[in-house]
């Protein structure tokens, strides 16, 4: 096995709501590799998100480490995560979040210009994104003016502007419909063989988990293979 690329190391995270103590993340332990598409599912609820956003550096772990490329994101300042979330990782959510007023090529090349990307070389490659994505002749209309199929495939460009080594997409094809949710999934699985990003996909879609070169299974607050999963709800209760 290769050296991990991202490394969680004993994730918990606590929220205190009402007075009570909730725990989600009970010490999970998760290694991402170069190049590796993984899926992650899981009940509602059973923190898959949570440990997406902790993966990203958008939430803080309760107690653990977050390793990129060997270092503790965790352990330095606020700099270095900045640093982390716009050049490392790409985010696709559920919704789009694309900007109304900008064009679809507009909104590609905004991770590039917050980073400060030469001009030309931001269009260079926002052109190639859409020619990957199969919207290159969409590149002018608004977010209006697309699918909702089409929308969050504009999502999906934006996420790699910047070549990040890591994508994180939490229930991308949640708002689609089935013919929509099948076109996505093939296109990560292309984008991730063609580009070679490592890609991290929570989803309820077992048909899009089963696309992934590995499949992981939030259950009471750690991850595991579905074989794990299956032996013990399998496993005889013991009687008190």
């Amino acid at each position: 096995m290769s050296e991990a690329l991202l490394e969680a190391r004993g994730i918990r995270r606590t929220f205190h709501e009402t007075g009570e103590e909730l725990e989600v993340l009970s010490g999970v332990d998760f290694a991402l590799r170069e190049g590796e598409f993984v899926a992650i599912t899981g009940s509602s609820g059973s923190g898959k998100s949570t440990f997406l956003n902790i993966l990203g550096a958008l939430d803080h772990p309760t107690s653990g480490a977050l390793l990129f490329e060997g270092r503790d994101l965790f352990a330095g300042g606020a700099a270095e995560l900045d640093r982390y979330r716009l050049r490392q990782v790409g985010f696709v959510f559920q919704f789009h979040h694309l900007l109304p007023e900008m064009t679809a090529f507009e909104n590609i090349m905004l991770p590039a210009r917050i980073l400060g990307t030469p001009e030309r070389k931001a269009r260079d490659r926002a052109r190639e994104l859409l020619t990957a994505i199969g919207l290159g002749d969409r590149r002018r209309h608004l977010p209006g003016e697309l699918s909702g199929g089409e929308r969050q495939r504009i999502a999906v460009a934006r996420a790699l502007m910047n070549e990040p080594k890591v994508v994180l997409a939490d229930e991308p094809s949640g708002n689609l419909d089935e013919r929509h949710s099948a076109n996505l999934h093939e296109m990560f699985v292309r984008l991730n063989r063609e580009f070679g990003q490592s890609f991290v996909v929570v989803t309820h879609d077992l048909s899009l988990a089963a696309m992934a070169g590995r499949q992981l299974v939030m259950h009471e607050g750690r991850l595991q293979t579905p074989e794990e999963v299956r032996a013990l709800a399998e496993k005889p209760q013991e009687r008190s």
